[in-house]
């Protein structure tokens, strides 16, 4: 993976800002006070799963190392994220994850009366722990780009990444751009497609399957 995969999950986890501000701004609610052992638990969720997904996407197996497969696997990548640019600018309908939330709603629930009221850091951090694994389709965009980053640590990085640009729309930019229209909506939408198309088209120029443009 190239270093320019980073400054990519960054931006898409920035421009999803107001679809996370609505979607999780009532979680990040539960947080009242220091915010920090929150985010650092759902980013370090996020991590955990890119080194997971980046782990899958480097094996070592023959089929799964082959050029031909990370040249798909990114393509894949690209399409999601150009899909991920027409649902944040409003070009088509949202399809809300309904019976994954409720399920995952159920089970959430259930662990997080465990853990007990946010009133320490340790239960902030377990918390945001959970937090991280809520079904959102713009974390499954960002795992897209951790599948072709190469490896686990370099998995964990982009996942990593992606979750500090989400930060911003939780601590209130999200809500800002939602309140600003569907201008703005559309002109975050536009430039996810235009980043998509810019990864696909260095890539194919390049030949290189872990290169997002840049």
């Amino acid at each position: 993976m190239t270093q320019s995969l980073l400054p990519g999950a960054l931006v898409l986890g920035f421009l999803g800002s107001a679809h996370c501000a609505a979607m999780c701004g009532g979680f990040a609610r539960t947080g009242s006070g220091s915010l920090a052992a929150l985010h650092a638990g759902r980013i370090g969720s996020y991590a955990l799963a890119g080194a997971l997904v980046g782990a899958a996407g480097g094996a070592p197996a023959a089929v799964l190392a082959s050029p031909v497969f990370h040249a798909l696997a990114f393509g894949i990548a690209c399409a999601i994220l150009f899909a991920t640019g027409l649902r944040v600018g409003g070009f088509i309908p949202a399809a809300p994850l309904r019976s994954g939330s409720r399920g995952f709603e159920r089970v959430a629930g259930s662990i997080a009366r465990r853990i007990g009221p946010p009133s320490t850091a340790p239960r902030r951090f377990l918390l945001g722990l959970l937090w991280g694994w809520a079904p959102c389709g713009l974390v499954y965009a960002a795992l897209a780009l951790a599948l072709v980053a190469g490896s686990a640590g370099e998995g964990a990085l982009a996942m990593a990444a992606f979750g500090l640009g989400t930060v911003p729309a939780l601590l209130g930019a999200g809500w800002a751009l939602a309140r600003l229209g569907n201008r703005s909506r559309r002109w975050a939408g536009t430039l996810l497609m235009a980043l998509a198309l810019a990864a696909w088209l260095g890539n194919t120029a390049s030949g290189a399957p872990f290169c997002l443009a840049g």
